[in-house]
């Protein structure tokens, strides 16, 4: 827990506002990842800009460059963290040295008139901030460019307690009344797993620890909750604002969505936690063969769908039949 007036609290409120407008489906979001830069350029901001860039970032202009420093050190001080801040921009962009002088080093760069030079040097620095998880920089230099402004943020981490695949079911959910690909694990650690007393609605919460100093909580909130919901109540959870009881202290029943609390006949008397989640995407990369393929963002964003690769991929990963792929790729 952090004290509400730090930069980790209003890093963690943006991912929060963020949570807000979520509708749903996959989307990965990280305010940590866009807070240092938006702190920076708060502070060197004049105008209806620096108005909206400090109400963005929750503080204020004199210490705005100290709060984003604050936050990529202690980003830097996880092994599974990788940070990284960018800014390039033309030699007739003025730029002020006294602000340029105030960012970590290596953050600013000038770009020539050799597009070609340039957007090298950009897919270099995303290849090598991200170690190749994201191969090129998802942008198209133009002579029309003159600022650019990149945050690279990757986390990587292997589960403490490992998970083993199978097969299995759910009685409610979009997985209900059907077989599907489970990940499933036990511990006798009990309060890994937490219900959540929220106004949104009871929240249950599965901590899951992993190498690097790096918690994963899943979280799963009745079925007439909204995605926004389940997620800014989730962050509120963990910020300490709303009260939560471990799963070691609940009574027989169902305290909470998802979970169930029974009394079962064993040859060892200490309690478990038995876990079984549905398969997520980020199994694609055993299905793959252990290397996914190269389909950026920008295919995207300039073909309007993933490569023919990924797209099969995921079929693969979804157990739909290989008769109905031709269907998926015509579509």
């Amino acid at each position: 827990m952090h004290d509400r007036h730090s930069p980790v609290t209003a890093a963690n409120a943006l991912t929060a506002r963020w949570a807000q407008a979520c509708a749903g489906g996959s989307v990965a979001m990280a305010g940590a990842g866009a807070w240092p830069l938006l702190a920076y350029l708060a502070a060197a901001a004049t105008g209806p800009a620096r108005a909206e860039l400090l109400d963005a970032v929750g503080t204020d202009a004199a210490t705005a460059s100290q709060a984003a420093r604050t936050v990529l050190s202690i980003m830097d001080g996880s092994p599974a963290v990788r940070s990284a801040l960018g800014l390039w921009s033309r030699p007739d962009l003025p730029v002020r040295p006294t602000w340029t002088a105030t960012l970590p080093s290596g953050m600013f760069g000038e770009l020539t008139s050799d597009l070609a030079a340039d957007q090298r040097r950009l897919d270099r620095w995303a290849h090598e901030r991200t170690g190749g998880l994201i191969p090129t920089m998802p942008l198209q230099l133009t002579d029309d460019t003159l600022l650019v402004l990149a945050m690279a943020l990757t986390v990587r981490t292997t589960w403490l307690r490992p998970f083993t695949e199978d097969i299995g079911g759910f009685d409610t959910g979009p997985w209900a009344e059907r077989e599907t690909h489970v990940l499933s694990r036990s511990t006798r650690v009990l309060d890994r797993a937490r219900i959540a007393d929220t106004p949104a609605g009871p929240l249950t919460l599965l901590r899951v620890m992993g190498t690097g100093g790096i918690d994963v909580h899943l979280l799963l909130g009745e079925e007439s909750m909204k995605p926004a919901h389940v997620l800014t109540a989730g962050i509120d959870v963990l910020a300490g604002r709303h009260p939560s009881t471990g799963a070691d202290v609940l009574g027989v029943g169902e305290p909470g969505p998802g979970l169930t609390v029974r009394l079962v006949r064993d040859h060892t008397p200490d309690d478990a936690l038995n876990v079984t989640v549905p398969r997520s995407y980020a199994h694609l990369y055993k299905e793959s063969g252990g290397r996914l393929p190269r389909s950026t963002v920008s295919d995207l964003f300039h073909k309007g769908r993933p490569t023919r690769e990924t797209l099969e991929v995921f079929l693969r990963a979804c157990d739909v039949p290989r008769k109905q792929w031709q269907a998926c790729h015509e579509e």
